[in-house]
This record gives C-alpha cells, structure tokens and sequence, in this order.
C-alpha cells in the first residue's frame, strides 16, 4: 500500500510539472547567459588595467579609474547571480539552498554606494530588488514546480525581474562597454602616435600587426556586451509576457511566442560565450 502511495504521488507531481516545459527551456537558454556574466565582469576590468598602459607622456590621455571594478563588481555579480538563479529555478536547473546568493546580497546598496558614490539612487533601487528574487527562489522549489504555483511566482516578481534586468543593462554593463570602448580608443591613439614608419620600419609594421590585431578582439568583445544587453532586454520583455499569461497559460502558444525570444537567447549566448 506504501509503495502505491508514493507512486501515485510520483505520477501527480509529474503530471504537475509537465505543462512547464517552454519555461524550461527559456530558463536553459537564459541561464547560459548568464553564466558569462562574471568573466564578462573580470574582462572589463582587466581592460580597464590595459587601457591605462597606453597613458604615456606621447599618449596623455585621462587615465580610468580602476579601483571602480575591484569595489564595485563583487555587488554586480551578486546580483546577476540572483536574477539568473531565479530564471533557473524557474525550469527546475537550480538548488533549493538560496544561502550562497543571498548572502552575497547582504548590504549590496551600501556596498554600491562606497564603491561609486556618483550611482543613482535609482540604480540603486533596481538593484535592490534583486533581494525579493531570493525568496521567489525558496517558493519555487516549495511550490514543487506546479504550473499554478509556477506561474503566480512569475506574476508576483516581474516588476523586480524588470528592475534588476534594467539595473544590469543600463548600469553594469554599461560601464563593461565604456571601459572596452577606451581601452580601444587609447590603443588606436598609442599606435598612431606610437607609429615611426620612417625610422624603425620593422618595429612599426609588428606595431600596426599588433594594433590590427586587438582592435578586432575588441570589436568582439564590444559586441559580445551589446550581445549580453540586448538578451537581458528578451528575458525581462519574455519574463513579462509570462506574467501577463500567468492566468491562462497555454503551452501550444506559449511554444508560438516564445520560440523567437528563445532562439534570440540561444544567438547571444553563442556570441556572449565566444568572446569571454
């Protein structure tokens, strides 16, 4: 009688489940992503070092201030950490222990805060948000991802996905982008004032192969961020399109309007993962 019992529960929390499989795959899709969010961090910090090596007395450009990353990004992918556990969680990819990402969390204001006193309080507000994530996480996995239960966390939650997707977008990698983009600037500077075609015609052509050469990998990189912004603009656009259906889903148009944002998803991973 025991065993029947518990497989009878077993064939109900399965059949609870199955009517979520477009969310999965949206939260598979996602979460690639955002795996690359830290490397894409650490990057643009490791550029921000190397653009400051073109700062010479033939390149007096304004030297960056690179204590901005080491203050600030340990709070950026706090929170990315966060948005993309709550997406994974979502389709059934992520732990039940929110510990780790919550704790990350503690005082990621006042962290933000010292590390850039010149951030918005309004950015500091969308990234507050991300705190209510973390119990969204904890009430899926006690839900037991019941399509019901599934889609009331969604519609509860979307303003805070909004916000902490606009806070990463408009704010983090927005500064990823700046940064690359000097570290470009002052290398083309460098080896245009650098370049002595005349007098060391050897050592100015390996120059010119050299600039060639990370200017492209920059370009890479460049579009490998705006790839990173245009995906946290489909899953907040996807995540509210859920929420609006959240009364009545359908899994056949759901699998209709969502397989576009998905496939966009899928493209700028690829591009995302490439470049870091």
């Amino acid at each position: 009688m025991k065993s029947a019992a518990r497989l009878i529960a077993a064939v109900l929390l399965l059949s609870s489940c199955a009517d979520i499989g477009e969310v999965t795959q949206f939260a598979q899709s996602s979460q690639k992503i955002g795996d690359s969010f830290a490397d894409m961090a650490a990057e643009a910090e490791r550029g921000c070092l190397r653009a400051n090596e073109f700062v010479t007395k033939q390149n007096p450009v304004t030297p960056l201030n690179c204590d901005w990353y080491v203050n600030v990004n340990p709070s950026l992918v706090a929170v990315s950490n966060v948005l993309f556990t709550y997406i994974a969680s979502l389709g059934q990819l992520a732990s039940s222990d929110t510990s780790q990402v919550g704790e990350a969390l503690d005082n990621v204001p006042g962290n933000l805060k010292k590390g850039d006193p010149n951030i918005s309080d309004d950015s500091l507000t969308k990234a507050s948000a991300a705190s209510g994530l973390v119990k969204a996480i904890a009430e899926v996995w006690a839900g037991g991802y019941r399509q019901r239960k599934v889609a009331t966390i969604i519609k509860d939650n979307n303003a805070a996905v909004g916000r902490v997707t606009d806070f990463l977008s408009e704010y983090a990698t927005d500064q990823f982008r700046q940064t690359l983009s000097h570290e470009k600037e002052y290398e083309v500077i460098y080896c245009l004032n650098t370049a002595s075609p005349a007098r060391e015609p050897v050592a100015t052509a390996l120059l010119d192969k050299m600039c060639v050469r990370d200017e492209a990998q920059l370009d890479t990189k460049l579009d490998a961020v705006k790839a990173f912004q245009r995906a946290l603009s489909v899953i907040k656009s996807t995540h509210e399109k859920l929420a609006q259906e959240s009364d009545k889903w359908d899994m056949k148009e759901l699998s209709k309007d969502l397989g576009p944002s998905i496939r966009d998803l899928v493209k700028a991973a690829s591009t995302v993962n490439k470049a870091f």
